[in-house]
């Protein structure tokens, strides 16, 4: 009797086939098993293997934490200030200049200059060039400065306001009352006048609002006044008209006292290549601007204003050498070298650069040009 061949331990199973010369129905002894182990997890632990930690890791939080309380927050915040903008852009939208005259007409208080500032802003924006040239518009705001300057009851701010929107026209219908702004009593209501004079001067022509009734008269006197920001502010204008009568006075302004007319009276010549103004040009190269500095609120607005300063000073010049060729760069030279010695800001670095090779780019065409 053949004996069963022994059962596989645990959980393990034989697998056999015949020898040869058997048959299946005929089986000799089967040969020895191949125990195989079922694919179970070892009661314990093999030692050579890391041990695995089941404990579950508290997750990173931070995320969760900016999203919850930081992201979504925001967002709902800035939804809603939009969407209060565009309920409110909707519901009062910005006035139109009708209606800004209107309130600088009916209103009071500072509503008034208010109305005036927000039409000299809407005045200058360069998209609204047809409403620079509404004539209507000028001649309503022209009647109401009118009534201002001869009321007892001045407000000062609302002229100022009034006085620049009406500049921004570019129609001659505010030329009278403008004059009659820039001879008034009030010093910043002459300024005002007299600036906007000189935009309308550029957009009209010189020739025709100097010869506008009492403009002429408003300007010369504004350049002999006692306050030296409004005798800058003529000058400047009267660079802008640019005739024979102007420079004429501008020439007697390069000795004025104070700095900043002299300087705006040196660049307006300079623009017509007039070799008088040479002098007062140097003064403005010179590294040290102590004098006209001595405004300054601090530090920081002394360098812009130095370096405004010097940046008109080199525009000038370039231009003088343009208008006139026979006064030469040769007498800037010195004070170039000084300037570019003095370790100023790179842009002013860079109008030196320009200015010596526009110069030397123009002398190298001078003998073309002979043949």
């Amino acid at each position: 009797m053949i004996a069963a061949p022994p059962r596989a331990r645990g959980g393990e199973a034989s697998i056999g086939r015949p020898g040869p010369g058997t048959s299946r129905g005929n089986q000799g002894p089967s040969p020895p098993t191949i125990p195989i182990r079922s694919p179970e997890l070892p009661d314990k632990p093999s030692s050579l293997a890391p041990p695995v930690d089941e404990t579950p890791r508290p997750q990173p939080r931070r995320v969760r934490f900016l999203v919850r309380f930081v992201l979504v927050p925001g967002g709902v915040i800035l939804a809603a200030v939009l969407a209060l903008a565009i309920i409110r852009w909707w519901a009062f939208p910005p006035p139109t200049a009708c209606q800004l005259a209107e309130t600088i007409e009916r209103s009071g208080g500072n509503t008034r200059w208010r109305a005036a500032m927000q039409l000299a802003a809407m005045l200058a924006d360069p998209p609204q060039a047809a409403l620079r040239r509404d004539r209507r518009l000028a001649g309503q705001l022209a009647a109401v400065l009118r009534r201002e300057l001869t009321s007892g009851g001045q407000d000062a701010t609302l002229c100022v306001f009034l006085c620049r929107a009406l500049g921004e026209f570019q129609v001659d219908a505010s030329l009278p009352v403008l004059a009659n702004a820039a001879a008034s009593r009030n010093d910043p209501v002459r300024r005002s006048a007299v600036e906007s004079l000189a935009i309308l001067a550029d957009r009209l022509g010189g020739d025709d609002v100097w010869s506008s009734s009492g403009v002429r008269d408003a300007i010369l006197q504004a350049s002999r006044t006692s306050a030296p920001a409004l005798r800058a502010a003529a000058a400047f204008t009267l660079g802008v008209v640019g005739n024979l009568e102007a420079q004429q006075r501008l020439e007697s302004m390069l000795a004025d006292e104070d700095v900043i007319v002299r300087y705006n009276a040196a660049t307006a010549l300079a623009r017509t290549g007039n070799g008088r103004a040479v002098g007062v040009l140097l003064e403005m190269l010179a590294p040290d601007q102590a004098a006209a500095l001595a405004g300054a609120a601090d530090e920081a607005a002394r360098i812009r204003q130095r370096e405004t300063i010097h940046a008109n000073a080199l525009e000038a010049v370039g231009q003088l050498l343009n208008a006139n060729p026979a006064i030469g760069i040769g007498g800037f030279e010195d004070a170039l070298a000084r300037l570019r010695q003095s370790r100023p800001p790179t842009t002013i670095l860079a109008r030196i650069e320009r200015l010596v090779d526009e110069d030397r780019l123009h002398q190298a065409e001078k003998p073309l040009l002979a043949l």
